[in-house]
């Protein structure tokens, strides 16, 4: 599961764009590295909570790794914020990234 960079109890997330309800849909934003359009949500741990400020987010079209702010935009990743982030969820982090950029090589 993938935890807040604040506390324990984050419903971190991928970021998609789709329209199944087992997402959790909030208001459209974008990958401030690619431009994907987000109206929606996954989180890896299954519970599809809100989204809250500091929850970290991977795009799932260019895998770049990003937070939401406390208006629920995204922003990138600060170096700072990757330092505060515990060595077993940078792993995961690791693991996921590289799964979107396998499925997106995959489809192209």
């Amino acid at each position: 599961m993938i935890s807040s960079m604040t506390d324990n109890c984050a419903a971190n997330v991928i970021l998609i764009n789709m329209g199944s309800d087992a997402y959790h849909h909030h208001k459209k934003t974008a990958c401030p590295n690619c431009g994907y359009s987000i109206d929606a949500h996954a989180a890896t741990d299954g519970v599809n909570d809100k989204p809250k400020k500091d929850d970290i987010s991977i795009c799932a079209k260019c895998a770049t790794w990003n937070k939401y702010t406390e208006d629920l935009e995204i922003v990138t990743l600060t170096e700072e914020d990757k330092e505060n982030i515990a060595p077993e969820l940078l792993l995961e982090m690791q693991g996921i990234s590289e799964r979107i950029k396998l499925m997106n090589r995959n489809m192209n």
